[in-house]
């Protein structure tokens, strides 16, 4: 029964799969300096693309210019494609300045848009997660804390996890790196670099 259902997927998933090429071929735009961003969900929606061929200009239909932010060497875009359908972007290759890296804010790390706002420590702890739009903080005590226990089972120690394994904790240093990868109006990246033993 396992062959014949493997063969009868895999003759779908073929099917699925010549269907799908089938139709973004006929929605693609066959001009130069053109994108064509595909909705396969039921509402329409923002997405984040990224663009390549040193591209660095994006256009709607209408001629305005959209939001691209660099991130590190890459440069994505923020654009809006309709449900169930596709939608062609203009691009260009245009001279724009790369995104300012910025240093901690009153000892602290902050990650923040209209939904949410995430706070990181020193430490590299996240100390507080609220939710906006519910007016809702999602922590009692420091988050993102890493911890490690030894491994001793007293029987089948290829996946037997004892219950006394919290009473043999690894201390770790609270030392760490954080820094901001690169920070824009579409994505901000921070990076927490630890040192456990000789591994990061």
């Amino acid at each position: 029964v396992y062959n014949e259902a493997e063969k009868a997927y895999a003759e779908v998933i073929s099917s699925c799969n010549r269907m799908t090429e089938n139709s973004i071929n006929e929605n693609i735009t066959d001009k130069a300096d053109y994108i064509t961003v595909f909705n396969s969900l039921s509402w329409d929606r923002t997405a984040v693309i990224e663009l390549e061929n040193g591209y660095n200009s994006v256009y709607d239909e209408f001629g305005n210019k959209l939001l691209v932010q660099n991130t590190g060497d890459k440069k994505i875009a923020y654009v809006k494609v309709p449900s169930v359908g596709c939608k062609s972007f203009r691009l260009e290759k245009t001279n724009t300045e790369a995104v300012q890296k910025i240093d901690k804010v009153q000892e602290e790390y902050v990650l923040e848009n209209n939904l949410i706002k995430a706070v990181f420590d020193k430490k590299g702890y996240l100390v507080s997660f609220y939710d906006k739009a519910a007016g809702y903080e999602a922590l009692v005590k420091p988050s993102n804390v890493f911890k490690m226990y030894k491994d001793m089972p007293l029987l089948f120690d290829a996946w037997d996890i004892d219950e006394f394994y919290e009473k043999q904790e690894v201390a770790l240093s609270d030392e760490c790196e954080i820094f901001f990868e690169y920070v824009g109006e579409i994505e901000t990246a921070l990076t927490i670099k630890r040192r456990i033993n000789k591994s990061f």
